[in-house]
């Protein structure tokens, strides 16, 4: 003491180098006496621009203890700023990026960054030195301390939001996420701010959805007495693999004994995969823990600093992140705590994370589809929303779609549809829901739909939703009358008057951009051709009405071609059961033509082997084109008949083969056509007809001449 003064004087540069090392040495030893010493040496003018000099010294000794010494005086706040504003960002920055220097000089050095990036200002001068490359280099180093620094220093910059996009550009999360899942000697202090970066990037959806796609999934902090109101049930334990079985136990005094002993594998039993097996000892874990009650009360030490990141707005909704196979069978714990509210929370970390099959089965595995499904009935608003896209979301897999279905979530989802208090939202997930049970093959799911009263809340839905509601409706009720009974059902229960109203509309310009209109008009038109086909059902309905109805749709001049692709077939249908009463006007045959009969006859001739079959369809698409009409044409190219055709001047029969050339030349008209019939190879085939003077030579010289040489 009193000294300090003569030191910094021996930092000047015009003193030997090791006398500047001996100064700096000593002054980084007084600056570990505490704050009183570290402001003496900062008092001293210009003290730390000679300090930051020594940062590049060629002698690792120097640099190491310049560095140790900016590492201290900067674990103050008010002197951040007057640190960096003498240059130590850009020197360290150098020092890392240009330089091979050892552990111990990395150590201090992002110590110093560490310290600095505490600040919002400094974060962002760090965040423009391209140093992430060397921090998550860093982050693998096998130097505890080094690896410490540099994950403090990343999980600062995660702090600020615009430092996210770089982060995430740079490769942070699943470097982070190997650290977190897998058993690496990491300490206590990298883990916690490994999950400090994970917390903060997961405000962004978009890195939150990438975090859980790597392998880490949210789940709700929800605090350790929650979980006293666990209670296991032995109905509840994880299934066994297949061929494995519980045989006869010797007598034992310990009741786990007695199970491991009465455990028998088949001959034949398969091996257990991975992902069952880590998902049967992560549910067996997670019980263990809830029972013995110490599930968060680590947690909540270990974590602290990082619920304060990601819970700044809301102290209700805290979360962690946990490796799949321990987060989801934790999900499902508190899936069946009796608190609605921890219910919602994890119900929605479901929907979130079944993004993929791997999660899907997961879930499964774990037991929570039972859960969710008696949730369904829990009259909890925000929780039967959360439920029903949860089961949306595991219905995209075929093996939880059938279990979902077993334990009787239709009736549940029906009721949703009967109750008058629940949300349109949640109404319109749960005909996604029923839409994914109702698939092909699930034949008893719609006997079930019906007998649970599921069609009259469907056709009001219908009558009364959106357009998007409606289509969804429409989805399931398009699917329930592929049995006859249910098609007769819908029209007891009013489904005509409300294909009536939703295709009876008046539209207008704005309506052209109206995809959910549109989807709903196409939906309803599938439907409504479906239930004509039932023969009593077409004698109770109005087709008429509908016709005429249809008849505006497809000449609107803003009618999306896709609906009137639909709409077609549906009029033909109509047009079959009343032919004495309907009479279509001209620009409507060409419309019902091009959507519909001419897409029908170029699928035959592509499809059908049988040579009369396609010699019908060739000579009804001549018969077409011969009216001169450019948007036949245009139909036949559109619908790829062109390929078809050239194929029958080679295989078909001597009519479709005169038919398929005249066709052709009326596309060779068009110099759009071109490309494609030379790539079908048409040139070869006409030359041969020429050449052996088949009776439609001279047509095939004519189009040969229309075509490029």
């Amino acid at each position: 003491e009193g000294y300090v003064g003569l030191f910094v004087r021996q930092l000047g540069l015009d003193n030997p180098k090791e006398d500047r090392e001996a100064a700096v040495l000593t002054l980084w030893h007084h600056s570990r006496s505490g704050r009183k010493s570290i402001e003496e040496i900062i008092a001293t003018p210009g003290c730390l621009n000679l300090v930051v000099s020594l940062l590049s010294s060629d002698r690792e000794v120097t640099s190491k203890a310049a560095a140790g010494l900016l590492q201290n005086i900067s674990a103050f706040e008010p002197y951040r700023s007057v640190v960096a504003d003498a240059g130590a960002l850009e020197e360290i920055a150098g020092l890392l990026i240009r330089r091979s220097v050892s552990s111990e000089v990395r150590e201090q050095a992002v110590g110093v960054l560490w310290n600095l990036s505490a600040n919002e200002r400094e974060r962002k001068k760090i965040a423009g030195l391209e140093l992430l490359p060397v921090l998550l280099a860093m982050v693998d180093s096998k130097e505890e301390l080094e690896q410490e620094a540099a994950m403090g220093v990343l999980a600062n910059m995660s702090l600020s939001p615009s430092n996210h996009s770089i982060l995430v550009d740079a490769g942070i999360i699943p470097k982070i996420v190997k650290i977190l899942m897998e058993e690496m000697t990491v300490s206590k202090m990298t883990r916690k701010e490994a999950r400090n970066i994970l917390l903060a990037l997961a405000e962004n959806p978009n890195y939150r959805l990438a975090i859980i796609e790597n392998g880490l999934v949210p789940v709700p902090l929800i605090g350790a007495s929650a979980y006293r109101s666990f209670k296991p049930l032995l109905e509840e334990a994880p299934p066994l693999p297949d061929n494995i079985s519980l045989g006869e136990a010797p007598k034992s005094d310990f009741g786990a004994g007695e199970l491991l002993l009465g455990l028998k594998a088949g001959a034949d039993a398969p091996e257990i995969d991975d992902a069952t097996r880590l998902t049967i000892e992560g549910r067996v874990k997670q019980q263990f823990l809830a029972r013995i009650g110490v599930i968060e009360k680590e947690a909540k030490m270990q974590n602290a600093k990082a619920e304060t990141v990601l819970c700044a707005q809301s102290e209700e909704h805290k979360i962690t992140f946990m490796p799949w196979w321990d987060g989801i069978p934790r999900l499902v714990l508190i899936l069946g705590l009796n608190d609605l509210t921890v219910a919602c929370r994890a119900a929605e970390s479901m929907a979130e994370i079944a993004i993929n099959e791997e999660h899907r089965q997961a879930i499964h595995k774990a037991g929570g589809v039972p859960h969710l499904v008696r949730l369904l009935g829990c009259g909890d608003e925000a929780t039967t929303d959360a439920t029903v896209l949860a089961l949306d979301m595991l219905g995209k897999s075929q093996k939880v779609r059938r279990s979902i279905d077993a334990h009787g979530a239709v009736p549940a989802l029906v009721a949703i549809l009967q109750a008058r208090n629940v949300p349109q939202l949640t109404k319109e997930r749960s005909f996604c829901v029923l839409m994914i049970l109702v698939g092909i093959g699930m034949f008893f799911v719609r006997e079930k739909i019906v007998a649970a009263g599921g069609i009259p809340p469907l056709i009001e839905v219908l009558a009364s939703g959106t357009p998007s509601q409606a289509k969804k409706a429409v989805d399931v009720l398009e699917n329930l009358a592929m049995e006859e009974k249910n098609a007769e059902a819908m029209v007891i229960a009013g489904v005509e008057s409300a294909l009536i109203n939703l295709f009876d509309i008046n539209l207008m310009e704005e309506d052209e951009e109206n995809a959910d209109l549109w989807a709903a008009i196409t939906s309803a038109a599938k439907l409504l051709e479906r239930l004509v086909r039932v023969e009593k059902v077409a004698r109770q309905l109005r087709c008429m009405q509908f016709a005429s109805a249809l008849v505006k749709i497809l000449e609107s001049p803003i009618s999306p071609l896709d609906v009137k692709d639909w709409v077609c077939p549906c009029l033909l249908r109509l047009q079959s059961l009343t032919p004495e009463s309907m009479i279509l006007n001209a620009p409507l045959d060409m419309e019902i033509a091009v959507h519909d009969t001419i897409p029908r006859l170029v699928q035959e001739i592509t499809d059908t082997p049988i040579p009369e079959v396609q010699e019908r369809a060739v000579l009804q698409l001549r018969n077409l084109l011969s009216h001169g009409l450019g948007a036949y044409s245009a139909a036949v190219s559109n619908t790829g008949g062109i390929f078809p055709l050239v194929n029958l001047l080679e295989t078909g029969t001597t009519d479709a083969r005169a038919a398929a050339i005249a066709v052709l030349y009326n596309l060779g008209m068009d110099s759009e056509n071109h490309p494609a019939m030379l790539a079908a190879k048409i040139i070869p085939c006409l030359k041969r007809l020429v050449k052996t003077g088949a009776p439609e030579w001279k047509l095939a010289l004519y189009l040969l001449r229309a075509l490029p040489t």
